[in-house]
């Protein structure tokens, strides 16, 4: 891994860790960590990032993201966050379904 990557993953994770609880958009992260993100790439490396530090056991929260923003919990708020989610695209597919019937 990268060392400029490592660093640009450890700004975000302790960006969020610093406003826990709080959801922050792609634009504030960007804005705040303007030494890592450019406007141009922001959503694409941000949403990269999320993807390694949630994969990497070496961090102790996991990040959550969806329409309100991007949040940073531990992991029964990430269950309920994700069990929440899975039950709203259940809920899209049956309309599909129902649609195509």
């Amino acid at each position: 891994m990268n060392t400029i990557d490592k660093k640009r993953r450890d700004a975000l994770y302790s960006l969020l860790e610093s406003n826990t609880g709080k959801y922050i958009q792609q634009a504030e992260i960007a804005s705040a960590l303007s030494e890592y993100y450019s406007e141009a790439s922001a959503k694409r490396i941000i949403s990269a990032d999320i993807q390694q530090i949630n994969s990497n056991k070496s961090y102790s929260k996991i990040i959550v993201s969806g329409t309100k923003g991007i949040k940073l919990c531990h992991a029964e708020e990430a269950s309920a966050f994700i069990s929440d989610r899975w039950k709203e695209l259940l809920s899209k597919l049956n309309k599909i379904s129902k649609l195509y019937a």
